[in-house]
């Protein structure tokens, strides 16, 4: 597999992710990281995902266990893990999504705020970690795109009006 990608490679399976760290590390850093034999390495980097399951890669997994957390409705908690993830490497989550309001009107949405932003000050004051401090910013940035949101639905209904 050495010098099989090159620095460019975009990832579109888990499994190419591996491949591409067995390329760069090498097979005794990935044993060392990993924790498993060769022959396990290998089994992440081919592309066995869903359909053997005692072969799936760590990441795999992630991807399993986050769908099902979405399927019970607790996908938040999979952004919580990818900001945690993200973080380590210098990146910001962001939705994909454009904010859309979730109160009946501009007041509300304003009042909305108060909560998120008093948290966020509250874990500055407290010295909480930056990883939670930049989750709950992320919270309150949510909230003022609604607030944007909400100020938008309201010229335009004005300005037809």
């Amino acid at each position: 597999m050495a010098n099989k990608f090159s620095t460019y490679m975009i990832v579109s399976k888990t499994s190419e992710f591996f491949q591409s760290c067995l390329d760069a590390l090498g097979m005794p850093t990935m044993i060392s990281v990993c924790r498993r034999k060769e022959a396990q390495i290998y089994r992440y980097a081919q592309d066995t995902a869903h359909k053997d399951e005692t072969y799936q890669n760590p990441a795999d997994l992630l991807v399993n266990l986050m769908e099902r957390m979405d399927q019970q409705g607790r996908g938040k908690h999979n952004l919580e893990l990818l900001r945690v993830l993200a973080d380590s490497i210098g990146c910001d989550v962001v939705m994909r999504d454009a904010a859309v309001p979730d109160k009946a009107n501009v007041p509300e949405e304003l009042l909305d705020d108060l909560a998120p932003l008093a948290d966020l000050h509250e874990a500055i004051r407290r010295k909480r970690s930056l990883i939670t401090v930049k989750a709950l910013a992320g919270v309150v940035k949510q909230e003022v795109d609604e607030d944007v949101a909400a100020y938008a639905q309201e010229v335009k209904r004005n300005e037809a009006g």
